[in-house]
């Protein structure tokens, strides 16, 4: 057997493997095809919007009582950390279900191609085009009779979780820059967002394997002799100078391994760094502006009126939703933004166990801000 075959080059535990021969494992998910849900009527139906790349997307309509009703647009996009997932996994296809059917709107679930085959931004990119496909419909004569027959594209939102919510806020400032044809985007609606930035990084940025051993040894040497240099008491820290008995000293560490919760956190705060490399390998880090809105100098040209953030208590990356709500609150963005909290919760719960009461009160918090006039 070929050694490259199973010699792993990166695994981002329970999503996806990459081997040295080029193959790549995912996590296999349920999917679903498309149809009529019995208990709230909601028809789905597959799309393509760009064979030739492979963009495509999953439309939902809630039951018609009225033709001539014309009914909000929500796009949403999936998460998955850019490399699992689509609009056919079981999970997003019921989530979207219900949704479409509480707040009657019409949904666009966009199937964007995946890292590391189609490393970032190509799921910008196929994102945008689907915006665009969608706004190609404004006038009443796109491709798609259900937007141009049902659509007021007067009111449209744009939704994602987790690294769709990084791609929800992207596209929204993409439209600052390049506008949408037409389409009038109120909000959009951010489920535990996927950002960077490299000072709540900063624990990871040393650690292997970014910083591989004999790193770290090298640098506490480095540490220790910059504390001997102050034995003649002429050092650059004048507490060291002054107070330090160097004929007394003692060296100390702990295990290199954290423990209880802050271990977990730690481990997931690096995986969540070395996964944005893994996607996006031209990245110079969790810095750039695409991963981290501060670095954004048009934040404050945020594309829409409203923003609603959802975080989860026990998610590592709660910290990085409450960042963003400061950053909109202090840029020169003149929108509204909210932000909801779920206790005792984790990352994506609402995919993993939908008829919780935490589930049921984040979909009537999503529905009262789409439906608010």
């Amino acid at each position: 057997m070929d050694p490259n075959s199973t010699e792993m080059v990166y695994e981002f535990p329970h999503l996806v493997r990459l081997y040295k021969d080029g193959r790549i494992e995912r996590t296999l998910l349920e999917t679903i095809p498309p149809g009529t849900d019995l208990d709230t009527g909601v028809e789905s139906k597959d799309i393509e919007i760009s064979p030739e790349k492979g963009i495509s997307a999953r439309l939902f309509r809630p039951k018609i009582t009225d033709p001539t009703q014309k009914l909000i647009l929500l796009i949403y996009i999936h998460g998955g950390a850019f490399c699992i997932g689509s609009p056919f996994v079981i999970v997003y296809h019921k989530h979207l279900t219900t949704l479409t059917a509480q707040a009657n709107v019409i949904t666009l679930s966009v199937n964007y191609r995946l890292a590391p085959e189609n490393p970032l931004p190509i799921a910008y990119e196929d994102t945008w085009t689907a915006i665009k496909w969608a706004a190609s419909h404004v006038n009443g004569n796109g491709p798609e009779m259900w937007l141009n027959d049902h659509v007021d594209f007067g009111r449209v939102f744009f939704a994602g979780d987790s690294a769709g919510g990084n791609l929800a806020h992207n596209m929204a400032m993409q439209a600052t820059i390049d506008g949408l044809n037409g389409l009038k985007l109120e909000g959009i609606l951010l489920i535990h967002p996927y950002f960077g930035n490299d000072k709540l990084d900063n624990a990871n940025r040393l650690i292997a394997p970014e910083r591989p051993i004999p790193i770290a040894y090298e640098d506490s040497w480095a540490a220790v002799k910059w504390v001997a240099s102050h034995l003649d008491g002429n050092g650059p820290e004048d507490w060291l100078n002054l107070h330090a008995n160097f004929e007394n000293v003692f060296f100390s560490g702990d295990n290199a391994e954290p423990v209880g919760s802050e271990s977990a956190k730690l481990k997931k705060r690096a995986r969540a760094s070395q996964q944005w490399r893994f996607t996006c390998p031209t990245t110079t880090g969790s810095d750039g502006p695409i991963i981290n809105p501060a670095k954004d100098q048009n934040l404050g040209s945020l594309g829409c009126g409203r923003v609603l953030i959802f975080v989860a208590e026990e998610d590592t990356l709660r910290s990085r939703g409450w960042y963003y709500k400061e950053l909109l609150e202090k840029c020169e963005w003149d929108g509204v933004v909210e932000i909801f909290e779920t206790k005792e919760e984790n990352h994506v719960f609402h995919l993993m166990n939908p008829s919780c009461e935490n589930v049921v009160a984040l979909l009537n918090h999503v529905v009262s801000v789409i439906n608010q006039n």
